[in-house]
C-alpha cells in the first residue's frame, strides 16, 4: 500500500507538471477564409517585415520592456533575417512597439516540440509564433492589424494554405480573440489526455 501510494503521488505530480506545461488550445485558419476587416485603419502604425538592420532597434525599444517569460525569445531576435521565419514589426512614431514571429513551415518550427499530433499539420501550414506588444500600446488593436498583414503576405508571397496558433489555457481571452478573427479550435489536438490517463490506470493495477 505504501508503494502504491508513493507511486500514485509521483504520477499525480508528473501529471500536473505535464498539464501545466502543455495546457494549450490549438487553433487553425484557412487563409482563403480570412475576412477580418478593420472598421477604422490606424495610419500612425506602420507594419513591416524586419531585417537584420532592425535588430538593434528591436533590442533598444523592446528588450527593456520584456517580462521574464519573454527572455527565451531573444534567440529569435538575434536570428532575424534567417530563412526559417519572418519577424513582423509595428512602429509608431519611429519606435518599435510590437513584434510577431511567423514560421512559414510549421514542420520547421517550435510547434513540433508540442504534443500536437503530427498528422494534423503539414509543410503547407504556417505557425504564428511569439508576439509581444509594449505595455503602453496594449489594447490599441495592434495585434489584429499585424495578423492582417501576415495573412496578406502569406497569401501573396508563399504557398501556405493554413495558419496555426496555440494559446495557453490560462491566458484569458486569447482563444476567444483568435476565434473572432476566424480561427477555429482543433479538436482532439493531442494524445496527452489519453497518455496520462493510461499511465494512471496502469499504475493503479500494479
Amino acid at each position: 500500500m505504501v508503494v502504491k501510494s508513493f507511486l500514485n503521488k509521483t504520477i499525480k505530480y508528473f501529471q500536473n507538471k505535464l498539464y501545466e506545461k502543455w495546457r494549450y488550445i490549438y487553433l487553425a485558419l484557412d487563409i482563403n477564409d480570412f475576412a477580418f476587416k478593420f472598421l477604422k485603419k490606424d495610419d500612425s502604425l506602420v507594419i513591416s517585415i524586419a531585417g537584420k538592420e532592425n535588430i538593434k532597434e528591436i533590442k533598444k525599444d523592446l528588450y527593456p520592456q520584456f517580462d521574464p517569460d519573454q527572455d527565451f525569445f531573444k534567440q529569435y531576435v538575434d536570428r532575424i533575417g534567417d530563412d526559417s521565419f519572418s519577424c513582423f514589426i509595428a512602429k509608431r512614431d519611429t519606435r518599435i512597439v510590437h513584434y510577431f514571429i511567423v514560421f512559414e513551415n510549421a514542420i520547421d518550427s517550435p510547434l513540433v516540440k508540442t504534443p500536437l499530433r503530427k498528422s494534423l499539420y503539414s509543410d503547407k501550414d504556417a505557425y504564428l509564433g511569439n508576439a509581444f506588444t509594449v505595455p503602453s500600446e496594449r489594447g490599441a488593436w495592434i495585434l489584429p492589424g499585424v495578423i492582417v498583414a501576415v495573412i496578406d503576405y502569406l497569401r501573396k508571397e508563399t504557398e501556405v494554405k493554413r495558419v496555426l496558433v496555440l494559446v495557453h489555457q490560462d491566458t484569458l481571452g486569447a482563444a476567444t480573440f483568435y476565434e473572432k478573427l476566424g480561427f477555429r479550435k482543433i479538436e482532439d489536438a493531442t494524445n496527452l489526455d489519453v497518455l496520462l490517463g493510461n499511465l494512471r490506470f496502469n499504475s493503479l493495477k500494479n
